[in-house]
């Protein structure tokens, strides 16, 4: 995320360079993103004045305003240090699923229990 822009741009940015998407049409749309995890709140704040599980959420969004978004999501429990398990990563991915194609999670074996699911290696 690029520091010295409020959330709402950090997330409108990535539609108006990929999509030429104008800035009015890219801020509703970042916004609305926003609220689904009830954050328009934060729209106008800067990273910095984020929680990690806030900037965690804008992040995600940011990644996912890439049209036909892969996201790679490398050792959340880095970014996200006060969470025991994966539940709070997961049930948010499950809130974007319609802004996403794929989404893989890299982490080491020995964390594979904190995602309650039988994958990993």
């Amino acid at each position: 995320m690029i520091s010295n822009l409020d959330n709402w741009l950090n997330i409108s940015l990535i539609k108006q360079y990929h999509q030429n998407m104008p800035e009015d049409r890219a801020c509703r749309l970042a916004l609305d993103n926003l609220e689904r995890f009830n954050l328009a709140p934060i729209a106008q704040l800067r990273p910095s004045a984020l929680d990690d599980r806030q900037r965690f959420l804008v992040m995600l969004l940011r990644a996912c305003a890439v049209p036909d978004a892969h996201l790679a999501i490398d050792r959340p429990f880095l970014l996200l240090p006060g969470e025991n398990d994966g539940s709070f990563l997961m049930d948010h991915l499950a809130m974007l699923d319609d802004l996403y194609t794929e989404c893989r999670i890299f982490d080491f074996s020995h964390l594979k229990d904190r995602y309650h699911t039988g994958h990993g290696a």
